[in-house]
């Protein structure tokens, strides 16, 4: 090279590279095209560790219609080739057309409870004519399905006397191995060997081991003291990880309540004649002679006017738990408001404690209302003829003659057209106390819609005042009848004794009492009385009857045909609801209509405190000790149902909510014989198991949220402090729902449970997406099915998604008797 010449950098190709990249450039130029593009359809995947497979896909951006290639290869992150998954690598070819290729890379299920772990996949070398694009590596998320051992709730409630609280430990990975854990329990503010035992345990879970218990004795003592906790723990696995709930927290419940009333409150009529008020001695040492005071005072109601204070020391012989305080009521004839007195306890001897409830409110009811109606409104079908509307004397001392107006007029309804105007005077002779007035009903298929006709009391004579002056007549249109009343048969045992200066009026069957002044009627039903009903009547011949029981209007399908069989399903309402309220809650009655079964949803008695109730186990719900014997009603229904329909005998359900789900427990042990299965929302079996006999397998759907706080998940006693819930005192406790499944399984020969991974369905709205978890006995019997169905985050009373009740009803449907 010469001094002045300026040096030129050197390339060196050979022939073939210089020939295809000419022809390269020579194409670009020609047709404009960008090059091909390659790259991740995303920057990041994420797959469940149970899926068996990730899918990546590759994309060819740009020119689609030339043919090109790009290798691919897995990498290690967090996740480790052969542990979490399996490495692959090679190469991708893109045909012409073809935008879109996978790489498949397998995932493997391990047993272990590790958190999510990474790799990644690396795309590299395409083939001449094509380049990557911005995303050449791709991260790929396995996430961990392995929940490890771990407690089955964060907490449990258990009473003092339940002897033994059972804790559930659940084994969540996927291990087919057996595995091994320490089990052991550590004072909070519970004492071991005084409130209870503590236990020290390893649990070996055998290969195909989901669910074991671990039971933990409660001591009894007579200590009135609050509650108190202990703690368990998990540790040592082997076999097997621990998962997040290691610890859980036990709360044993006081059941030593001292000397208090049964309620807080009591309501009596004001011609009852005494109120009867009862005080429980509340611990369990009932072997020494105690004694506390009591005492009424004034609150609306005055002593010596509306009641007879006493004061009194109320004795407790040895083994005595229950004392009883008698309140003379005195009956005036003034029309007033309710008055209320107090009951005070105090001053307990003999090393008894008072309780929380020292003081119960009396209420007494007015019982002159002045003459009106019996009630403010009255329903009639248009087919039915005529209506009685019934008319009360409402004072007790003013007994003379008396004489009042009445007349018809209309509302909606037409006269001479929907039914007959009647106008006149009703006559009370001396002693009279109900008359009734006779208004025909005009059946001329006018009726399109329900219409209705008022009726009106006027010009009083006698010195009576007016009460209820009022009434509505409702006429129904007999057009959209798509049901048949039902009332089943009963034996009322009615009768009238005296006891501790007052007159006793108990009876049977569950029906309403009615009085009236002569043995034709008409006859008065008195609302507010309960079994045992005490009276002071004034009047010289008094007449006592029952209605027959709770008549029930069963829906029919428009596709029963009167010959082919068809399912019942009998729907039981919660304490303080009705059946239509249940209804409206659990929405079954499309689906009788969609599914082709019949369907009712009967009212249970009221109680003192005028609340629906099912005399059910020995947890719920008959709080007033009325003894009603639901059972024989319910199985009265179900007979006389099958009397006047074309029943299938094998499918015969009963679904409850709370207290209707205790009932259809007690009717599963009771009644066996007909039932085929029961479905039960948060309403559990006995707590002793010797009540329950049932004399062959019963299908059992349990349903249970585990955030239920009045009847707990863990068993226990309620829990409810709703005022509008008179619990009892020292109310017994009950078996949680796992328990429960464990004794019907028991009952039915079933075996083998199995817990499902996770969630399966979506049952109440209150908790987002899938929610419910099924525990199934692997092995049951024809007709003895076992299930436990269990809404995580589900309270007493669940919001229901439409999925609630279809599932309820087809798993039922699907459960016949063997």
């Amino acid at each position: 090279m010469k001094s002045n010449e300026v040096s030129q950098p050197t390339v060196r190709m050979n022939t073939r590279s210089l020939l295809l990249a000419a022809a390269f450039l020579c194409a670009t130029a020609h047709t404009g095209r960008a090059q091909p593009t390659i790259q991740f359809s995303a920057s990041s995947y994420t797959v469940a560790e149970s899926a068996c497979f990730a899918t990546i896909t590759v994309q060819r951006l740009s020119d689609p219609s030339t043919t090109v290639g790009v290798d691919f290869a897995t990498t290690d992150g967090t996740a480790t080739n052969g542990l979490k998954y399996t490495a692959v690598s090679g190469t991708l070819a893109f045909g012409a057309g073809e935008t879109n290729k996978t790489i498949v890379v397998p995932i493997l299920d391990e047993g272990f409870v590790e958190g999510s772990k990474t790799f990644r996949v690396i795309l590299s070398n395409p083939t001449v004519g094509a380049v990557l694009g911005a995303r050449t590596n791709a991260t790929v998320r396995i996430t961990d399905n392995d929940v490890g051992i771990q407690f089955q709730l964060a907490t449990y409630s258990v009473a003092e006397d339940a002897g033994a609280v059972l804790i559930g430990i659940v084994r969540g990975d996927d291990g087919m191995l057996p595995a091994t854990v320490d089990f052991a329990t550590a004072d909070l503010s519970a004492a071991n060997g005084l409130d209870y035992t503590g236990t020290t345990n390893t649990l070996s879970f055998a290969s195909d081991e989901r669910l074991k218990f671990v039971p933990v004795p409660i001591l009894n003592n007579s200590l009135e003291q609050p509650n108190r906790t202990f703690r368990a723990t998990l540790a040592n696995p082997a076999g097997a990880s621990l998962g997040f709930q290691k610890t859980v927290m036990v709360t044993i419940v006081d059941n030593d309540q001292g000397f208090q009333f049964e309620f807080a409150s009591y309501t009596i009529t004001e011609d009852a004649g005494a109120a009867l008020i009862t005080v429980l001695r509340g611990n369990d040492d009932t072997n020494s002679t105690v004694t506390v005071d009591v005492a009424t005072a004034d609150v609306t109601a005055t002593n010596g006017l509306d009641y007879t204070g006493v004061t009194n020391t109320l004795s407790f012989a040895p083994g005595e738990r229950f004392g009883l305080i008698t309140v003379p009521i005195l009956n005036d004839a003034i029309k007033e408001p309710t008055k209320n007195f107090r009951v005070t306890l105090s001053n307990p001897t003999g090393g008894a404690a008072l309780g929380s409830r020292t003081t119960a409110t009396v209420s007494i009811v007015d019982n002159d209302p002045g003459v009106g109606f019996e009630l403010g409104s009255y329903s009639v079908w248009e087919n039915a003829g005529t209506i009685a509307v019934t008319v009360l004397r409402g004072n007790d001392v003013a007994l003379g003659p008396i004489t009042v107006d009445y007349a018809t007029s209309n509302l909606t309804a037409t006269a001479g057209q929907d039914y007959q105007a009647v106008s006149g005077t009703l006559a009370f002779n001396q002693n009279e106390t109900v008359k009734a007035i006779s208004i025909p009903i005009l059946r001329d298929g006018s009726v399109l819609n329900n219409t209705s006709f008022a009726v009106t009391l006027s010009n009083l004579s006698g010195g009576a005042t007016l009460g209820r002056a009022s009434t509505t007549v409702n006429i129904l249109d007999a057009s959209r009848l798509t049901s048949r009343t039902v009332v089943p048969p009963f034996d009322t045992a009615l009768m009238i004794r005296r006891e501790k200066g007052v007159n006793l009026i108990t009876w049977t069957g569950g029906g309403h009492l009615q009085r009236a002044d002569r043995p034709t009627g008409p006859w008065q039903t008195l609302t507010g009385a309960t079994n045992p009903f005490t009276v002071q009547s004034p009047i010289p011949a008094t007449f006592y009857r029952v209605t027959r029981p709770k008549p029930v209007n069963v829906y029919i399908p428009s596709s029963y045909d009167g010959q082919t069989p068809v399912p019942l399903v009998i729907l039981l309402h919660s304490y303080s609801k009705t059946g239509a309220e249940t209804e409206a809650y659990m929405q079954f009655r499309p689906l009788a209509e969609s599914r082709g079964f019949l369907y009712c949803y009967p009212d249970g008695t009221k109680d003192r405190w005028g609340n629906p109730f099912w005399n059910a186990t020995d947890g719920c719900c008959d709080f007033g000790s009325t003894g009603v014997d639901d059972v024989r009603y319910l199985r009265g229904l179900i007979e006389e149902i099958g009397r006047q329909f074309v029943v299938d005998r094998k499918r015969v359900y009963l679904v409850g909510h709370s207290n209707g789900g205790f009932m259809a427990y007690r009717m599963a042990c009771e009644t066996s014989d007909i039932i085929a299965g029961i479905a039960s929302l948060a309403g559990v079996t006995f707590q002793d198991p010797s009540r329950c006999a049932p004399s062959e397998p019963v299908n059992v759907l349990h349903i249970h949220g585990t955030a239920d706080n009045i009847d707990p998940y863990a068993g226990g006693a309620d829990a409810t402090t709703n005022q509008a819930f008179q619990s009892p005192a020292n109310m017994p406790a009950f078996p949680g729902p796992l328990q429960t499944v464990q004794i019907w399984a028991a009952y039915n020969g079933a075996r083998d449970p199995v817990t499902d991974p996770g969630p399966s369905m979506d049952l109440t709205t209150d908790v987002p997406g899938l929610d419910t978890v099924i525990t199934r006995y692997a092995n049951s019997p024809p007709g003895g099915t076992v299930e436990l169905w269990t809404i995580n985050g589900g309270s007493h009373v669940p919001t229901l998604t439409p999925e609630f009740s279809r599932r309820i009803v087809d798993w039922l449907l699907t459960h016949p008797k063997r």
